[in-house]
């Protein structure tokens, strides 16, 4: 074998091996997958109107259900505090409030994400009193701070 003929195999091999490691450098990259849910985790401005007490403005904090990826908590819901929270189902762009009970008051409820920094919510508060005075229909915007 000539010399030309061993820098054109060594030539031909340096290169296969750089393919090769380029590849292989490619194939073991881990792709993180993202939460869509990420991107409403934080504070927010809740203006909201209920037919009990009319209108007011206060801040919830909106986090991720760790156990279930379609699932959200606001705290502070309804005003009733930091350590109280309801769960917010998604589902594409629609929320939904299953009935539950949150600091002995019955909610349910639903609405829609209107954009990455708005909700719109529109749910029923039920105090357990009875009659017609128990029940408190509520709209709320939730804007992204």
């Amino acid at each position: 074998m000539n010399s030309t003929q061993k820098n054109f195999r060594n030539t031909a091999i340096f290169a296969l091996l750089l393919f090769l490691a380029s590849y292989a450098s490619n194939d073991s990259e881990t792709v993180t997958p993202t939460d869509d849910r990420d991107k409403y985790i934080g504070t927010w401005s809740c203006a909201e109107t209920s037919s009990k007490s009319g209108g007011s403005t206060f801040d919830v904090t909106i986090r991720k259900d760790v156990n279930e990826n379609s699932q959200l908590f606001i705290d502070n819901f309804y005003l009733l505090g930091s350590t109280h929270a309801a769960l917010v189902k998604k589902s594409g762009n629609s929320l939904s409030l299953p009935t539950q009970s949150i600091s002995g008051n019955t909610v349910q409820g639903s609405g829609s994400i209107v954009s990455d920094t708005k909700w719109n919510l529109s749910y029923t508060v039920n105090d357990g009193s009875g009659g017609s005075s128990a029940i408190d229909n509520c709209t709320a915007t939730l804007t992204k701070k």
